[in-house]
């Protein structure tokens, strides 16, 4: 018997002997743990079947059978039973038997795990582009965010860098520094977009102006921060924020 014949048979005779098997038990036994566990193990059978094709982790590939398909099985279970028991306290807040929900978020979880491996191509288990590490093309660069200075409760958000009022010279006006109505509160923080950004107002009224009322940059001295708030970029005065490592 030939392929996909043979491989439709073998699917249809196992879906039947795995039907008759679970004929055997009351409804309660499947719906409960043993279905919410069958359900865990799956994504790392995708990941070994698919993404990995069977050839790692190394030491069961390498393995002849009957023994590497006993190792990848226990490696599933193993994975299957931690992975199982952190969601049950995370998503199901330890409620015994798995609620319905929890089976749901699983039955979810599978469906996106083969989406990414198929659809994918693995991501984010594989890189999408190749980066040795002996000759790296992506770096790693940890990030920083921005707090409230120890004492403040909160700190002001602005939509503009302006200089301080004393920077303008004579002939061209001061523009007002507002906050905006958003603050950082006691706690909160937010990523950097910026620490090097020049505290500066350029005054162009005409097309033809000259200086020192037109085309000119007033640059000034109080320094300010741009991050990115709820998705926008602001700024912050330098004075009023720490500047932590993100981690």
């Amino acid at each position: 018997m030939k392929q996909p014949l043979a491989g439709t048979v073998a699917t249809l005779l196992i879906c039947v002997a795995a039907l008759g098997f679970i004929s055997l038990f009351p409804f309660p036994v499947f719906s409960g743990w043993v279905a919410y566990l069958l359900d865990c193990i799956i994504p790392m059978q995708v990941i070994v079947g698919v993404i990995w094709g069977g050839k790692q982790p190394a030491f069961a590939a390498k393995r002849p059978q009957p023994v590497r398909g006993i190792l990848l099985l226990l490696l599933n279970l193993a994975v299957g039973v931690v992975f199982a028991v952190g969601l049950w306290q995370w998503i199901g807040h330890g409620i015994d038997p798995p609620t319905p929900i929890l089976i749901f978020y699983m039955i979810a979880l599978v469906l996106t795990t083969f989406w990414l491996a198929i659809m994918w191509g693995g991501w984010p288990f594989v890189g999408w582009f190749k980066s040795p590490v002996n000759a790296p093309d992506a770096f790693a660069k940890p990030g920083l965010v921005v707090k409230p200075k120890a004492g403040r409760t909160s700190v002001p958000v602005y939509g503009r860098a302006y200089p301080e009022q004393s920077a303008y010279p004579t002939g061209i006006p001061y523009q007002t520094v507002t906050p905006l109505q958003y603050t950082i509160g006691a706690g909160q923080s937010y990523p950097v977009g910026d620490l090097n950004i020049e505290t500066d107002y350029y005054r162009a009224v005409t097309f033809d102006g000259q200086p020192p009322t037109d085309h000119v940059q007033v640059l000034g001295k109080d320094k300010y921060y741009q991050i990115w708030f709820g998705h926008r970029m602001a700024y912050v005065r330098a004075a009023d924020v720490d500047v932590r490592p993100a981690i």
